[in-house]
């Protein structure tokens, strides 16, 4: 009994604890990496309160931080999609066939981390930021403009009698635009030759296509907030990292059908396994 017992126990190897030790000390690392690139938004978060306390007046601050910041999320995205820790055995796979096939099309980019390398994050991080700085940015102005006309306007409505009706239409629109905004920047991870207009278009009609994503990170961006509310600095190094992640997950998965039908209509399997 006691031979049979001990056979049936669990066993972990080195690689296991070293894969998990990779794993945490990536996430910790994304969570300063992401703090860092987002530091325009971190700087309004700690500044602005301070200096101008009234919420109606400096949201404008809030927002136009947020457009500065969208590269830093974007260069994100960028490590979570290539980096090896974070690579399924399935993507891992279908990059190997393509790298001995035809190799990746030029509507796909290419690899931002190397594939020969275990833990290093932040020299391949800066690399992917300044690859996708300029379009993120351009997203992120984009979409602070469509925020800031929202919240305007709630605010209007929020003046008159019936007009206070509509100021939920306003915040559904506005917290739509999070996440439209959210699935745009993965696009511009994804696709380096993305028009401005159909990472836009594409960004709003994912975002409700796979409705429950949004009400997922919505909350998670909800309870991220409300711990950096309680405790800062605890939530931003070790919590960071992980929303990061997770939202990155949830708008690859809403992302999905669009990235899987662009791959079908290249009838390459190759390719269509990098997505299916």
């Amino acid at each position: 009994m006691e031979a049979s017992s001990s056979a049936k126990r669990p066993r972990f190897s080195s690689n296991t604890f070293l894969t998990v030790a990779n794993v945490v000390y990536l996430l910790l690392a994304m969570s300063l990496l992401t703090l860092l690139g987002c530091l325009p938004l971190v700087l309004a978060l700690v500044l602005v309160p301070v200096l101008a306390p009234d919420a109606g007046a400096s949201y404008p601050l809030f927002l136009f931080a947020g457009a500065l910041s969208a590269p830093g999320v974007a260069a994100s995205f960028a490590m979570f999609r290539d980096h090896p820790v974070f690579l399924t055995s399935s993507r891992r796979s279908a990059m190997e066939a393509l790298a001995k096939a035809t190799g990746l099309p030029d509507w796909i980019a290419a690899p931002y981390v190397s594939p020969d390398v275990s833990v290093a994050v932040f020299r391949p991080y800066f690399a992917a930021y300044r690859r996708v700085a300029p379009r993120a940015l351009a997203v992120g102005l984009t979409f602070g403009v469509i925020e800031f006309l929202a919240l305007y306007d709630a605010q209007l409505l929020m003046q008159v009698a019936w007009g206070q009706l509509l100021v939920p239409a306003m915040v559904v629109v506005a917290v739509i635009g999070v996440e439209a905004e959210l699935i745009a920047l993965n696009l511009v991870v994804e696709f380096p030759k993305a028009k401005w207009r159909s990472l836009l278009r594409n960004g709003y009609l994912l975002s409700v296509r796979r409705f429950v994503m949004l009400v997922v990170n919505v909350a998670c961006l909800g309870v991220y907030a409300w711990g950096l509310a309680h405790s800062p600095i605890l939530v931003g190094v070790f919590a960071t990292g992980v929303l990061a992640f997770v939202l990155w997950a949830g708008v690859r998965w809403q992302s999905r059908p669009l990235a899987l039908a662009m791959a079908r209509e290249s009838r390459d399997r190759n390719l269509i396994a990098l997505y299916d």
